[in-house]
């Protein structure tokens, strides 16, 4: 498997588990637009901090699997739930304004 396949199959998988997440545990969705973007802005200091740890470490096969799967992935699912929670929050809040 190359490894843009790999990356490709990884961001698919993140975006599943991030619905079933969604799906299974609706009530840690945040309520207000405030909150949603908080979490959103968590995702993006997580990311950062993925992309320094990641090109700052030369590590070995093993190393890099528990790397992507222990942090890579995890942000990935943080990310996606994160603008999932951000439109439900925004698309109740147009809602609320058309009435």
């Amino acid at each position: 498997m190359s490894s843009s396949s790999f990356a490709m199959a990884l961001g698919i998988g993140a975006a599943l588990l991030a619905f079933w997440v969604q799906y299974r545990f609706p009530k840690l969705a945040p309520h207000t637009l405030g909150r949603a973007m908080c979490h959103l802005a968590i995702t993006v200091v997580l990311a950062q901090v993925t992309k320094t740890v990641f090109s700052s470490f030369e590590l070995q096969p093993l190393g890099t699997l528990a790397l992507v799967f222990g942090l890579a992935l995890p942000t990935l699912v943080y990310g996606f739930i994160s603008g999932m929670w951000l439109i439900r929050v925004a698309q109740g809040a147009m809602g609320r304004m058309s009435h």
